[in-house]
């Protein structure tokens, strides 16, 4: 579970957000339950905890304390939060608190999405592919987006497909004209006034010679929504990198929207 939240700007002016990464392994039983620090190798089945910055933002993960109470974990998703998060090795020795709260998010562990990518090469996977293809959603409450990510790899990360896509947080169903995002000082992708959809694709490929990233981009978004809020997409994106080769992108998907939480970040001096 993750949330983004408008942490003010930094010293050139430019705005920046707090991450909140918070990480509970599916099948975990209704409780309350302390929390440690976000670890990858870690096999022990805890609840993890983090706070991060964009840009040249701390990341305060050095160690976590506190609590999440799972109220509901299955088909929907409820629990409050209420955690520290330290980073020991800064000047300053700070930390931040963290308080929050999500309420009957219709929650899906595994949804089945679709990635094909033609032109500069060709392929086609999906979440029962070979490889492992990872479909995060994170819902940017300082930027009012939602970021689709999908990144396809092979077992040797010699070969990968990266589309990432921003969506306006209040997209409503219909077709949308879609081009390539920019990003800012603090590495924030942005929209431009009244665009609702922005993407780039990367294509790597070790062994044939292909390093693909598109600096512009064009194509349409379709998105239809069901009575939960879940929205189903497709796409289909052409992107041309600096040297005018191309690459397509075409891609199903569907995700929810984050309207039950309400997050809070406090930073203190340790």
């Amino acid at each position: 579970m993750r949330a983004r939240v408008d942490a003010g700007q930094d010293e050139n002016g430019e705005p920046v957000y707090a991450e909140v990464d918070i990480r509970i392994p599916y099948g975990t039983a209704p409780g309350v339950y302390e929390v440690i620090a976000v670890d990858n190798d870690d096999t022990s089945g805890s609840v993890q905890a983090e706070v991060g910055g964009s840009g040249f933002g701390q990341s305060f993960n050095d160690g976590s304390t506190g609590t999440v109470t799972l109220v509901e974990f299955g088909d929907f998703l409820t629990a409050s939060f209420d955690f520290t998060s330290q980073n020991i090795t800064s000047n300053d020795e700070t930390e931040t608190s963290v308080t929050g709260r999500v309420f009957q998010i219709p929650f899906d562990a595994n949804p089945f999405s679709t990635l094909t990518i033609s032109g500069v090469t060709e392929a086609s996977v999906n979440s029962n592919s070979e490889g492992l293809l990872n479909v995060q959603y994170v819902f940017d409450n300082f930027a009012d987006t939602v970021e689709l990510d999908m990144t396809w790899t092979n077992d040797d990360f010699s070969i990968s497909y990266d589309v990432r896509l921003s969506i306006n947080k209040d997209i409503e169903p219909g077709e949308y004209e879609v081009t390539q995002y920019v990003v800012d000082n603090g590495n924030n992708r942005l929209l431009d006034d009244g665009q609702l959809a922005a993407a780039f694709i990367d294509v790597e490929d070790e062994a044939n010679g292909i390093d693909f990233r598109s600096t512009s981009l064009n194509g349409t978004l379709n998105i239809d929504i069901d009575e939960q809020g879940k929205i189903f997409g497709t796409y289909t994106l052409t992107g041309t990198d600096d040297a005018g080769t191309e690459a397509t992108a075409e891609a199903t998907f569907d995700f929810l929207r984050n309207t039950g939480a309400q997050l809070f970040v406090r930073e203190d001096a340790g």
